[in-house]
């Protein structure tokens, strides 16, 4: 599954997409920047969800963090819509 994601980088906007590799793992890849032209933001960007946060492959922390908030928050999201799922697939079977 694709994730878009939209990070503030040197006073641009940074779109990316992102797709999960593994198991905590994501790759994150530069679509578009409309930023400065002479200050690109990674084009491609490795994340691993740790124990105590997101890290990665490039030493800009904020910009992992940024990422990795898009993530949690679109996993927490589906998380709970298949919880509430189950839950009504449930409800209609004992009522």
């Amino acid at each position: 599954m694709w994730l878009k994601a939209i990070a503030t980088f040197e006073g641009g906007l940074a779109h990316y997409n992102m797709l999960r590799e593994n198991e905590g793992i994501y790759e994150a890849m530069l679509e578009k920047y409309d930023g400065k032209p002479n200050h690109h933001p990674p084009k491609r960007v490795i994340m691993i969800r740790g124990e105590k946060g997101w890290t990665g492959d490039i030493k800009d922390r904020g910009l992992i963090k940024q990422l990795g908030t898009v993530i949690d928050t679109r996993l927490k999201g589906r998380l709970y819509s298949e919880i509430e799922n189950k839950n009504d697939n449930l409800h209609h079977r004992t009522a």
